[in-house]
């Protein structure tokens, strides 16, 4: 019994990413892509207070309302039911940010998301470092 519910979660993720990936702009739409990258790559680890009261107004004013309400409810379900768990399924917002965050925010056009190593490790950290803000928007 332990293995299939180990195997449904698995199967879930899975099928939350696919569906992600198949949407004809990503939940995090790919006109705010490089605004958003900006934002969160704009300042200094120390200052990422800035840097996440500037994703958080982008969020708010420009993504469209269905997508944000979804990205807020996807949020809570991974803060509230999967990282209060991360001891039994190693499921931290930093792993959770690795996870996800490559199937909500990408170029439309699908080419390689980042060109720009040091841009893709300083956005990464900002994500991770964030997670838990997210359903706070």
């Amino acid at each position: 019994m332990e293995q299939l519910v180990k195997n449904d979660a698995i199967l879930a993720s899975s099928l939350i990413k696919r569906y992600f990936r198949s949407l004809e702009d990503p939940l995090l739409v790919g006109a705010l892509y490089h605004t958003i990258i900006a934002a969160a790559t704009s300042t200094e680890e120390s200052e990422s207070d800035t840097s996440r009261e500037m994703v958080k107004t982008i969020l708010q004013k420009r993504l469209p309302p269905q997508n944000y309400n979804m990205l807020k409810i996807i949020c809570e379900f991974l803060k509230n039911k999967i990282v209060t768990k991360s001891g039994a399924n190693f499921m931290t917002p930093e792993n959770l940010a690795i996870v996800f965050q490559p199937n909500i925010l990408y170029l439309v056009c699908r080419e390689s998301i980042f060109t720009d190593n040091v841009a893709r490790t300083k956005f990464d950290g900002f994500v991770q470092r964030n997670t838990y803000s997210v359903s706070h928007y």
